[in-house]
């Protein structure tokens, strides 16, 4: 019961958060952010930006912020690349740059702001610009970010809160098209390493390969202890997972805090449409020392089904001819006999 209360309630918060339009992440914002939707808008009837640009185009976006309150209030404003955070949802709350190594740009890298801190009136507009440079060569499949508007903390509310960045934000996500092509998902294990400390865990780093976003992914993860007979001593299943361009997702599998010293298996399974994904990594555990050998970090990927069903007909089409051949033949061979019988 508690599983399906925690799979319902990913599955419900990823419905609100995961889709690139207004997210308000207070219970009542005094504030408010509106888009103004430029001409190479792909659909004008979203509330985020999603652009259509050209390879060396430069353009500024725009936006109005509105000052609800009736006293004076200071915005901070910041352009985001995209993230998937632990909780498998893409969040655009982090300055810093996402760390991976296959993305060759982030939104950060190509959009300024150019007034970062503003101080508003009591019922006060103001309209925010944003500079974006597009590579001259261009880019690949999506660039997403988002414009991310919040009220900064006191130093005594940032004590109190300890470790929640804001009480108040509101986001504008910025996607951008720049060529148009079919790319193929392609998923990594970027690390694994087990925690014996305070919460004991194997955690472990996906990574999304290409500039695309991954969605409906489930992954199911195990941990078997080796043997005669393999012991599965921990699990975990999460479902509606989303994963952004370049994004890494972590997770951790849970473990026992007096597990055993010994040779253990981490088995991981990613499931995205009809992509597949498997990852079986060695894991030596000594005392409260790890250590991790890699066995195999290519993913297994599963073929459409639709290949492996032509190719079913096909194996059933020669099995039908064969036995039509083997039947004509027995058929032809009785037919000499009686023949040869009768001439006699």
């Amino acid at each position: 019961m508690i599983k399906k209360i925690g799979v319902f309630l990913l599955v419900f918060l990823g419905l609100f958060f995961l889709a690139l339009q207004e997210v308000v992440l207070a219970e009542s914002s005094s504030f408010s952010v509106v888009a103004n939707l430029p001409e190479n808008q792909i659909d004008q009837e979203k509330t985020f930006f999603d652009l259509k640009v050209k390879a060396g185009d430069k353009q500024t976006l725009s936006l109005n912020l509105m000052n609800d309150s009736t006293t004076e209030q200071t915005y901070l404003v910041e352009a985001n690349s995209a993230y998937t955070n632990g909780h498998g949802m893409i969040s655009y709350d982090q300055k810093e740059r996402p760390k991976t190594v296959a993305a060759p740009i982030f939104f950060s890298d190509i959009a300024k702001v150019r007034e970062p801190e503003i101080t508003l009136k009591p019922n006060q507009t103001k309209e925010i610009l944003i500079d974006l440079i597009i590579p001259k060569e261009g880019f690949k499949g999506l660039i997403l970010g988002g414009l991310y508007i919040y009220q900064p903390q006191s130093q005594e509310e940032n004590e109190k809160e300890a470790g929640i960045r804001t009480t108040q934000s509101v986001v504008k996500g910025v996607r951008l098209t720049n060529k148009i092509e079919k790319i193929k998902p392609s998923l990594s294990l970027y690390s694994l390493k087990a925690n014996l400390a305070s919460h004991s865990n194997v955690s472990v780093w996906l990574e999304n390969e290409e500039p695309m976003i991954m969605d409906k992914v489930k992954l199911s993860a195990q941990i078997l202890q080796r043997g005669k007979q393999a012991l599965i001593i921990s699990e975990l299943k999460l479902e509606a997972i989303k994963l952004a361009p370049y994004a890494r997702f972590p997770i951790k599998i849970p473990l026992s805090s007096n597990v055993a010293p010994g040779e253990y298996l981490v088995k991981i399974i990613v499931n995205s449409h009809d992509e597949q994904w498997s990852f079986d990594e060695v894991l030596f555990i000594k005392g409260e020392k790890n250590q991790i050998k890699q066995t195999t970090l290519q993913p297994k990927v599963r073929k459409d089904r639709s290949l492996c069903l032509f190719l079913l007909f096909i194996l059933l089409v020669l099995l039908i001819l064969i036995y039509l051949i083997f039947r004509y033949k027995k058929k032809s061979k009785r037919k000499r006999k009686n023949k040869h019988k009768n001439n006699e």
